[in-house]
C-alpha cells in the first residue's frame, strides 16, 4: 500500500524575521508536535475569561435592557485595554501612511527646483520617510494581530458563558429551547460578535481617513474633490444596507 508523502511547510526567512518576535511557534527549530505548542496564557483561558465577564457582568446586569448595551459595555471592559490600545495603533497607522505622500511631494519638489542647499533638512526628509513607512507596517500588523486576539478574547468569554448558563438551565428552560438555537448562539452570534470586536475600530478609522483625504485632495483639486467623496459616501450607505439587509 503506498503511503502518503509527509507535508512538510516552512515560512520565508523574511516573514520569519519579522514575525518571530509575535508568535513563539516562529521562534522553535525542528519538527513542531501537540506537545511543543506553547501554551495558551492564563488570562485568555476559557475559565479566567468566564470568571472575568461574571464578575464584570454582575454589576451591569441591573441596567440590562435587552438592547445589548449592557452586555457590550461589558465585554469592553472585559478587552481592556487592549481594545483601545487597537486604537491607538489605528491612530499611529493614518498618521504614518498620510505623511508619507506629503514627505515625498517635498523631497520630488526640491529635485524638480534643484536647490539642495539644506542638504540636512532633505536627508532628515528621507529618514522620516523611512521611519513612516516602519511606522506604517508595524502599525497596522499591530491592529491586526490585536484586533484578531480581541475578538478571539470576546469569542472565548461569550461561548464560555452560554455553555456554563445552558448547564444551568432546569428542565422546563430546557424543553424550551432546542438544540439548533444553543447551537446557533455560539456558532452564528458569537462569530459575528468576534467580528465585531476585531474590527470594532474601523468604525471611526474609515471615516477619518475619507476625511483627511478629502481634505489632502481639495488642496490640489479644488471642488473636483466633491464627486469622489461623494462617491464614497454612497458606497458607504449601500454596504450599510446591503448587510442589514442580510441580517
Amino acid at each position: 500500500m503506498r503511503t502518503m508523502p509527509t507535508i512538510r511547510l516552512r515560512i520565508g526567512v523574511l516573514s520569519e524575521l519579522y514575525h518571530f518576535w509575535m508568535s513563539p511557534i516562529m521562534r522553535r527549530r525542528g519538527k513542531i508536535e501537540a506537545d511543543t505548542l506553547p501554551a495558551l496564557p492564563p488570562e485568555d483561558s476559557a475559565a479566567e475569561m468566564l470568571e472575568a465577564f461574571r464578575l464584570r457582568w454582575a454589576l451591569r446586569a441591573a441596567n440590562a435592557d435587552g438592547s445589548g448595551r449592557a452586555l457590550r459595555q461589558t465585554i469592553i471592559g472585559l478587552l481592556s485595554p487592549r481594545f483601545y490600545l487597537i486604537g491607538l495603533w489605528n491612530l499611529i497607522d493614518a498618521v504614518a501612511n498620510f505623511s508619507q505622500p506629503l514627505i515625498i511631494a517635498a523631497l520630488v519638489r526640491a529635485m524638480r527646483l534643484g536647490t539642495f542647499d539644506d542638504l540636512a533638512w532633505l536627508y532628515g526628509l528621507a529618514i522620516l520617510l523611512s521611519f513612516a513607512a516602519l511606522a506604517a507596517a508595524v502599525s497596522i500588523q499591530q491592529v491586526l494581530w490585536g484586533g484578531a486576539r480581541v475578538g478571539m478574547r470576546a469569542r472565548i468569554a461569550l461561548s464560555a458563558a452560554v455553555y456554563a448558563k445552558t448547564l444551568q438551565l432546569g428542565n422546563a428552560a430546557l424543553l424550551q429551547t432546542s438544540a439548533a438555537s444553543a447551537t446557533n448562539l455560539v456558532a452564528v452570534d458569537v462569530n459575528r460578535l468576534e467580528m465585531s470586536f476585531t474590527f470594532f475600530h474601523l468604525l471611526w478609522y474609515a471615516p477619518l481617513c475619507v476625511f483627511i483625504l478629502g481634505v489632502m485632495l481639495y488642496l490640489l483639486v479644488d471642488v473636483a474633490t466633491f464627486p469622489g467623496l461623494a462617491f464614497l459616501v454612497v458606497i458607504f450607505y449601500m454596504q450599510r444596507y446591503e448587510i442589514a439587509g442580510f441580517g
